[in-house]
């Protein structure tokens, strides 16, 4: 399939992208249920309703030659960024920051960010910012998930930087790319007189010598109100377009400058932003993934299920800890994550956090509905927490409670430090059912994987009494 045939089809997304400009706030995720009839991932990989995007139907079915990274790049990875962009194609990129979870869902809005400017996203690795060590290194986010699959659903290129860019000079060490090349990127999260936050394993990692212009007022959700970091999905694709912007970058104020003193202005071939994880569609919710009609969750997230390999190990440590045979069929299990540790500044008074027995009462409606649901009585429970009293663990062991003990595991040592919160990230996504902990975005998501991929019953408990 040649390249001007794709060239041809790609740009009928524009007429999402305007008529999600045209909708009411209020109509937006009304049109998105009736539109889309909410697209649904079965953990069997088979899809229920149409595909994500309406341009599917130029292409075969199962066709994901088309979206192959290397047909939107000049060639192979090169030592500079710039040498391998296309000079007809557009591209996107965010440098996120914040723990796994948050980081994830900050690309997952880009993903969908680029569907709505008609760009090509090349996505990060995950990095570590606010729960991990600079030293616990880079992962692919590829390495994770499964690319391939995303590219085939949803019809759209995907890249990652390391398709685009050779990234390391010296083996073993992420941070010593072979050039460090000036850009200047859009300033999403920082308010006016605020400097936004650089996180240096991402720019060390890639290479990349950052200058940030602030985005337009009107990007924000509230424009009006001081403090507020969200921002809103369609004037951040009008602020980006590529043909058409709707402001020249150059008109509006440096929010910082690089670390070697470059104050380049936004890159117009490659969109680029701080952290997209405040991004939102409408001006009257702020985080809406918490919410069904979501639409970055039903465009993209949803269809960003696990590699092989990923899943392997996650059910090695399922098998160990179930005592189930390699030729034995993993049984099904209600999974629980317990959050307590980091919530702790959001507490108030000694016995603020919300006591063992509410999840008790939470895991046993999950295991009822399971039952009256799919007539499987389910009696395993995996139940991952941050919390370190023995105390506390002890009465989840006298409850017949499961969990993964990492550091027995010694899952740093074998895998690396992302590994203890990979491995059970993905080891929920198979649960039967599933209960969370309110606010957390780590339970969140993994309550949105359980319902979509496996028809999971689920309960969030919110963190406090």
């Amino acid at each position: 399939m040649s390249m001007s045939y794709l060239r041809w089809k790609r740009p009928l997304l524009p007429a999402v992208t305007l008529a999600i400009f045209g909708l009411s706030l209020i109509s937006v995720p009304l049109l998105l249920q009736y539109h889309y009839n909410h697209p649904v991932f079965v953990w069997n990989s088979q899809l229920r309703g149409p595909p994500v995007h309406k341009c599917a139907h130029y292409l075969q079915p199962n066709s994901t030659d088309a979206w192959t990274p290397s047909k939107f790049l000049n060639g192979p990875p090169t030592k500079r960024f710039r040498d391998n962009l296309r000079k007809d194609e557009y591209y996107i990129t965010t440098l996120a920051n914040a723990g796994f979870t948050n980081e994830f869902m900050g690309i997952v809005n880009m993903l969908y960010l680029s569907m709505l400017s008609n760009r090509i996203p090349i996505l990060p690795p995950f990095a570590p910012h606010h729960h991990l060590p600079y030293e616990a290194g880079v992962i692919p986010f590829g390495d994770i998930f499964d690319l391939r699959h995303l590219r085939s659903v949803i019809q759209w290129p995907i890249l990652e930087w390391r398709d685009v860019k050779e990234l390391s000079s010296e083996r073993g060490d992420p941070y010593s790319p072979y050039t460090v090349e000036p850009i200047g990127c859009w300033a999403a999260s920082a308010e006016l007189g605020h400097p936004p936050e650089i996180v240096l394993s991402y720019v060390h990692h890639l290479g990349l010598d950052v200058s940030f212009t602030y985005v337009l007022r009107n990007t924000r959700r509230l424009p009006d109100r001081i403090g507020d970091t969200h921002v809103l999905f369609a004037p951040l694709a009008a602020l980006v377009y590529p043909t058409g912007p709707s402001v020249e970058p150059e008109s509006l104020p440096l929010a910082a400058m690089s670390p070697e003193g470059s104050t380049l202005s936004p890159d117009r071939h490659l969109a680029c932003f701080d952290t997209l994880y405040y991004t939102t569609s409408v001006a009257h919710q702020d985080f809406e993934w918490e919410y069904a009609w979501s639409p970055a969750w039903n465009f993209v997230g949803q269809h960003l299920k696990f590699t092989d390999p990923i899943l392997q190990i996650a059910t090695l440590y399922l098998r160990n800890l179930f005592n189930v045979s390699p030729g034995q069929e993993l049984p099904q299990f209600i999974a629980i994550h317990i959050r307590r540790g980091d919530l702790k500044d959001l507490c108030s008074g000694e016995d603020c956090y919300q006591h063992l027995a509410t999840y008790v009462k939470a895991v046993q409606e999950v295991r009822e509905e399971i039952l009256l649901k799919h007539g499987v009585n389910v009696d395993k429970v995996f139940v991952a927490s941050d919390e370190r009293s023995p105390e506390y663990w002890s009465d989840i062991k006298k409850l017949g409670w499961r969990n993964i003990n990492h550091t027995e595991a010694r899952t740093n040592e074998r895998y690396g430090q992302w590994y203890p919160i990979i491995v059970d990230v993905v080891a929920q996504s198979l649960a039967a059912g599933f209960v969370g902990t309110s606010p957390s975005t780590f339970s969140l998501v993994s309550k949105r994987r359980v319902e979509v991929w496996n028809d999971g019953p689920t309960r969030m408990v919110a963190y406090a009494r």
